[in-house]
């Protein structure tokens, strides 16, 4: 039923799809004759209220994401003007004068730390994401190094990437 309803839930996702669902400018007037009372929705809900959880769930993990991610910002900042003040990349918060622990989010951030090469590496929280879950931001030099972009690199289900983690 899980692969059922995920198969579903891309659909639903899919812009081409969409697309050939929605009516064009002319329409049909069908009419059909009812000879049975539909069944009623079981206590536990059909599939199309079973979908719709399944694309709020997702909604709630992808705006957890977006959350996680904003956290971030002022770190990568930092990071970059690190980078900009001394040629090389922070190897820990302490470099960038930063407690990692104020990254600790319940329900968003288990763990952040600094890596080589200026990558910062969230392990996320277990309550919401799951087990192992992690995402990490790798600092990209480009256009000569006069600009850096940020590369996102994650073990999460395609459904809840957003923002740079979208671009994969």
């Amino acid at each position: 039923t899980a692969a059922y309803e995920q198969a579903i839930t891309n659909l639903i996702a899919n812009d081409k799809f969409v697309e050939l669902l929605t009516p064009k400018s002319k329409t049909q007037k069908v009419n059909v004759t009812q000879t049975a009372t539909p069944a009623p929705a079981q206590a536990s809900g059909g599939i199309l209220t079973r979908i719709a959880d399944k694309m709020q769930f997702n909604a709630v993990k992808k705006s957890k994401v977006a959350e996680a991610l904003s956290l971030t910002n002022p770190v990568r900042f930092s990071i970059v003007q690190y980078y900009a003040d001394k040629g090389k990349w922070p190897s820990s918060f302490s470099d960038i004068e930063i407690n990692g622990s104020d990254l600790h989010q319940q329900g968003l951030i288990d763990k952040a730390e600094i890596r080589l090469g200026g990558v910062l590496h969230l392990r996320l929280d277990r309550s919401t994401f799951g087990e192992n879950e992690i995402l990490q931001l790798i600092p990209k030099q480009t256009m000569g190094g006069q600009n850096i972009d940020w590369e996102c690199r994650t073990s999460l289900d395609k459904a809840y990437w957003v923002g740079e983690c979208m671009e994969q």
